[in-house]
This record gives C-alpha cells, structure tokens and sequence, in this order.
C-alpha cells in the first residue's frame, strides 16, 4: 500500500456509496469527454470507467504509475497524464465537457479557476472541503462570502450534493468534506473574468467601505454609490452593475 503525502493533500477516499454519489452527479452520457483531477490508485477512476468512454486523468505523483497504467492497457478511451494540473500544458488536454475529482483540498480553488479559465466543462463535480463548499454558495452577509463566493456562482450554479465525514477517508483528515455539482451559465468567460479581476481587489480591502476600496484600486467613485456600503453585503448583481458602471466598455 503506497502511504499518502501529507505534501501533496492526499487523502484517499474509497467507500463506494461516496464515489457512486460522484459519479451519479455528474449524468455521465456517451459522447461525454472527461477529467478527472487527481486520480491517486484509481479509486474514482474505475467508477468513472463504469460509465465513460473517454477519461482525461491528471496525477501528479508517478507512484501510482502501477495502479492507473494497468487500467489504460484494458480501457483504451483512457488517457493519463502523469504531471501537475496547475503546471501542465493545458493545451495538451483533448475538449472536456465535464470534470471530477478529490481535490487537495489546499489549492482546490486554483484548479477550480485554472478549469473556469482555460477549459470548457459544463459540468464540475468536486470532493471539496466543507468550508470551501460552504463558500463557494455563501449568500452577502454570510461570513464564509468572499470573491471566491463570487467568482464560483458568476460562472456556475452551485450545488451541495452530500455532506462526507472526515472518517471516510484514508488517513482522515482534520475537516469534513462536501461533494459539489457545478453547472456553468452561458456567460462571456473574458468578461467575467476581468469583473473577477475586479472583484478580488475590492475585497483585499473588505475591512474599509465599498467607497473607499474603490479609491484604493484607483477608480472614480460613482456619485449614485451609498457610502456606507460594505462589498461583503453587496450581491453578485450589485457587484456586476457597479463593474459595468466603472468600465463601461
């Protein structure tokens, strides 16, 4: 048995009732093109391969060369790629419409925005951190909001699938997870993410007032804006009008 890396956020997930709940979410159709992110022994992967005839599996640690290459020789729609998600050329990834995986759960959201960014999916069903999943849904006003919370529901419609116990994985880790289903929104990705872009920056000054954070991102404040308003009870439409108004092209 290879031992998980503390380093790399390893934590395997194997009671097939979770992995089945993975996969169902996911409504995997015939022509479906997919990525699984993190595929460790394989656990998620032989799921997938259940149902899908073309799987695009990212690993980053080549020790599990001997669990997944077995799994390629019998199933020829199933390609590895034995790198790292954040480093790789994406390019060399085929058209993928949906994606799955047990996210470390440490750089979860970079892969979620290195995805949103570069990839097409429709579909994103992730093992998540619980609090990362509470905050990719977080509502104004809630404290788990942040640009994160922003950026997950301008692109996608979030969803909380099943709630997953820490005591499920091998080694458990410190918190308990969450399984969520992304379906992304017609929207123009080079747009939204340059309001993104803008996002973040006001709330690296969260602490101040929503004026004020305009002035330190180097803005004109609009005369029509409230003056008290704080970004974290502002909602993701409010944010929208106000990045229209700022950048009207």
């Amino acid at each position: 048995m290879i031992l998980a890396q503390k380093s790399l956020g390893q934590h395997f997930l194997t009671n097939q009732h979770v992995l089945s709940t993975i996969v169902d979410a996911l409504q995997i159709e015939k022509n479906d093109i997919l990525l699984e992110i993190g595929a460790g022994p394989g656990y998620l992967t032989r799921k997938l391969l259940e149902h899908a005839n073309e799987i695009n599996a990212v690993e980053i640690d080549k020790r599990f060369q001997n669990f997944l290459d077995p799994l390629k020789e019998k199933h020829p729609g199933l390609n590895i790629f034995y790198d790292d998600f954040l480093k790789m050329n994406i390019k060399s990834l085929p058209s993928i419409n949906k994606c799955a995986g047990n996210l470390p759960y440490n750089i979860s959201m970079p892969i979620i925005e290195r995805i949103t960014s570069f990839l097409k999916p429709r579909v994103l069903v992730f093992m998540l951190a619980k609090g990362t999943a509470d905050r990719l849904q977080a509502k104004p006003g809630q404290k788990e909001y942040s640009a994160g919370s922003i950026f997950a529901q301008s692109f996608y419609e979030v969803k909380l699938v099943a709630k997953v116990s820490k005591n499920l994985f091998q080694p458990p880790p410190k918190i308990d997870s969450a399984i969520c289903r992304m379906v992304k929104k017609d929207v123009n990705t080079q747009e939204i993410l340059a309001f993104n872009r803008f996002v973040r920056s006001l709330f690296s000054y969260r602490r101040k007032t929503l004026h004020n954070a305009i002035k330190q991102i180097g803005h004109q404040v609009p005369a029509t804006l409230n003056h008290q308003a704080r970004i974290e009870h502002c909602s993701m439409q409010e944010l929208m009008d106000l990045f229209h108004e700022i950048h009207p092209n």
